[in-house]
């Protein structure tokens, strides 16, 4: 049967359940420039990583991958938005090409600069000038799903882009229960 995702309520009946997975997607890309020689650098932030024994405030480690013309090694630093955020790679990279860095700001929070000047981590397939100021603004919110809330994923489950508030509401009104779980999308 062929049919539209907007006809996904046809299909359910009170007592269903639809499961959605509510990750947010946070701008994860970094676009920058080495310390050392000025060539350019981006970071894809992937995780998080608890706070070490000596972190000091204002600073958070991460696991990301590298993107730049040059060999990732610990030591090498890279400034973005600045210099107002400074990354410093504390780990090689794995088997997967993941590398640890140590993120390091001044004048707000790691999760503010990062929000400043970072990027939404945009799929190949959605093909558009990469310095397009109003599209990039947009991409923050276009690129969730209506239902996104926990922040965290480097991209979007694609499969929930087809879900409207006006699909909600109608399964809603067909007494369908929504559930909601958290799995943010990284690296696999």
């Amino acid at each position: 049967h062929h049919g539209r995702f907007v006809d996904l309520p046809t299909y359910c009946h009170a007592g269903d359940l639809v499961v959605v997975n509510d990750t947010r997607v946070f701008p994860a890309r970094l676009l920058g420039h080495w310390s050392d020689t000025g060539g350019k650098v981006e970071l894809l932030l992937l995780e998080r990583q608890p706070a070490a024994a000596s972190g000091a405030t204002g600073e958070e480690h991460w696991t990301c991958l590298c993107g730049s013309g040059r060999r990732a090694r610990p030591g090498l630093r890279a400034t973005f938005g600045a210099g107002g955020l400074v990354a410093e790679i504390t780990r090689e990279p794995d088997e997967e090409g993941s590398i640890g860095v140590v993120l390091r700001g001044r004048e707000a929070t790691i999760g503010e600069l990062i929000e400043q000047h970072g990027r939404t981590p945009l799929p190949p397939y959605i093909a558009r000038p990469v310095d397009d100021p109003a599209e990039r603004r947009d991409d923050g919110a276009r690129y969730q799903t209506v239902y996104a809330r926990e922040t965290g994923a480097v991209a979007a489950p694609t499969a929930g882009l087809h879900f409207t508030p006006g699909v909600f509401d109608t399964l809603r009104r067909q007494e369908v229960a929504v559930a909601t779980v958290t799995l943010h999308v990284g690296l696999g």
